[in-house]
């Protein structure tokens, strides 16, 4: 059992952890891709039981060069807290006229196609995606996955913690970790061409 606050009523809730079988969910695989599409979400909360996506980006690589990106606030019906807005820079004004998810959700999944995607901590992203696909949809999210963060903690065993901003500073590439969307896609696509590289340079085989 763990504690949620509802952050569409501001209510404690005590919630039965139970997990979700998601049956039709694509391979969480530990490869490099010449071609793939990096995402992020922004999100109310943690579970995408009880939060809603409040942005989502999607940039389309091939080659390591951008082919094409999407980036899209999200209305999710209600007001934020201020925590989000602290940590992502997201308002409610900002929400205001942007779309609801119901109307953008299926142009961002014709954007994904079927492409291979990659994320830092991609279960999270995939899980919010996978849920509102069966929801809105009627369909699942099939597309296989790769998480930078578990590509991480398998090539660099030593780092102190693999965290998006952690890694962007061993690796030496200078970009913030801005909790927003666009930005963090940009950020797992930049980690991702790195540890491709490296391991290129050092024969190492996944």
């Amino acid at each position: 059992m763990y504690i949620s606050i509802n952050t569409k009523t501001g209510e404690i809730e005590f919630i039965t952890k139970q997990s979700t079988v998601r049956q039709d969910k694509g391979k969480n695989l530990l490869d490099f891709f010449d071609e793939y599409i990096a995402i992020d979400l922004e999100t109310t909360g943690l579970d995408p039981k009880f939060d809603d996506i409040i942005e989502m980006a999607a940039i389309h690589i091939k080659d390591n060069s951008v082919i094409s990106e999407f980036q899209t606030l999200v209305n999710p019906g209600y007001q934020i807290d201020e925590f989000i807005t602290d940590l992502t820079g997201i308002t409610n004004e900002m929400l205001e006229d942007a779309p609801r998810l119901p109307d953008v959700l299926p142009t961002f999944i014709n954007f994904l196609n079927d492409h291979v995607l990659v994320a830092h901590n991609a279960n999270f992203d995939i899980n919010f995606l996978y849920d509102n696909c069966i929801t809105l949809l009627d369909k699942p999210l099939k597309n296989d996955f790769v998480d930078t963060m578990r590509l991480g903690r398998w090539l660099f065993k030593d780092f102190p913690n693999h965290k998006l901003d952690t890694m962007l500073e061993c690796f030496g590439i200078c970009k913030q970790v801005a909790h927003r969307a666009l930005s963090d896609s940009y950020n797992a696509h930049y980690c991702y061409e790195y540890m491709k590289k490296y391991a290129n340079e050092n024969n190492i085989n996944l």
